[in-house]
């Protein structure tokens, strides 16, 4: 379906919002999109998956494609994003489990959320809570 993105830089974070089924393909194409034509972006932002409306299809080479990401980001000494991925969903826990096997020994900030409470406190942003909770419900309205 869809995947929409914004950028708050005074919190230095990366919102996707996914709605509906979107494929892996779609998300990663956003990714390198949003790299490549947008400023506010750069490596090692907070960013927060919100899978809470919407789920991310697999494909194939999925997992892979997001190692690769990895590796190159790792070789080019940039600094890790710190992840957090939002769903209702208990299989994105499985999926975030197969990917740090697949992903071997590299460094991961990657972790699966069921409500956006414990979101905001492990990317380090309890301090903008309320901020966050009105990004967050703007996205969803």
């Amino acid at each position: 379906m869809s995947i929409r993105y914004n950028i708050f830089p005074n919190l230095d974070l990366l919102l996707y919002v996914f709605e509906g089924d979107c494929a892996a393909k779609q998300y990663f194409d956003l990714y390198h999109e949003i790299h490549k034509q947008d400023a506010r972006r750069h490596y090692g932002m907070k960013v927060l998956m919100d899978l809470s409306h919407g789920s991310i299809e697999l494909e194939n080479n999925s997992l892979s494609v997001a190692k690769q990401i990895i590796v190159n980001n790792r070789t080019d000494g940039r600094p890790r994003d710190r992840v957090a991925m939002l769903s209702t969903s208990s299989s994105l826990s499985k999926l975030k489990e197969a990917f740090v096997l697949i992903a071997d020994d590299l460094p991961l900030e990657l972790e699966v959320f069921h409500n956006i409470k414990d979101t905001i406190d492990w990317l380090g942003l309890s301090d903008h809570e309320r901020q966050v909770l009105e990004i967050f419900k703007e996205a969803h309205s």
